[in-house]
């Protein structure tokens, strides 16, 4: 079944015979998505629904908090995920926030040169300090253990990903071994019989 004004899918059936449904605002985006064999209901939980976020222009403050989407995941035993993703002046997605199990989130950044391309995204690295819907921004580059870099020719296709760890080595090293090896302590024998 389609919307007849945008063309998007509200029913699939599946060959089993199952059914799944998705629910759209006037704009003409997801809200709540079902799986197959799943029936829309106000007292169960969604595979997935998402939140659109707009932040208020505040006129005293020219740095205006960017747009985010918060996306509620359905998981083992109804168990709700949530992650927030960040957008971008120009819609691009820059940053996703992700609920680490134990508290604190998994950041992971896109980061674009002046062409607009990727050139660097900043892969899941584990912060206690950022808030939900707010840009979070590492202190130093070097706080992120796990990024990827891309290269570009002239007509803007990838031909270099270059991924760079950086994982400090914190095994336990043995010191060193001396050339030198330990001379023998001298031994004398005492003859108590005849020669």
């Amino acid at each position: 079944m389609l919307e007849p004004g945008r063309s998007t899918t509200l029913k699939t059936t599946d060959a089993n015979g199952h059914v799944s449904e998705a629910k759209y605002d006037p704009l003409g985006r997801l809200l709540e998505a079902w799986g197959p064999g799943r029936t829309p209901s106000t007292s169960s939980v969604p595979d997935l629904k998402a939140v659109y976020t707009v932040p208020e222009y505040d006129p005293e403050n020219p740095d205006r908090k960017p747009p985010f989407v918060t996306s509620y995941t359905r998981g083992h035993n109804d168990r709700v995920e949530t992650s927030v993703t960040l957008y971008d002046g120009l819609g691009r997605e820059r940053q996703t926030q992700e609920e680490a199990d134990g508290g604190g989130h998994l950041i992971t950044d896109t980061l674009y040169n002046t062409s607009g391309e990727i050139w660097q995204t900043n892969n899941a690295y584990l912060t206690h300090e950022a808030k939900t819907g707010e840009l979070f921004t590492p202190l130093a580059d070097t706080a992120v253990p796990n990024i990827t870099r891309y290269t570009y020719d002239g007509l803007g296709r990838v031909v270099e990903e270059t991924p760079v760890l950086k994982v400090m080595d914190r095994r336990p090293r043995r010191p060193p071994r001396s050339r030198c090896r330990p001379r023998r302590p001298a031994t004398s024998t005492a003859r108590t019989g005849p020669r």
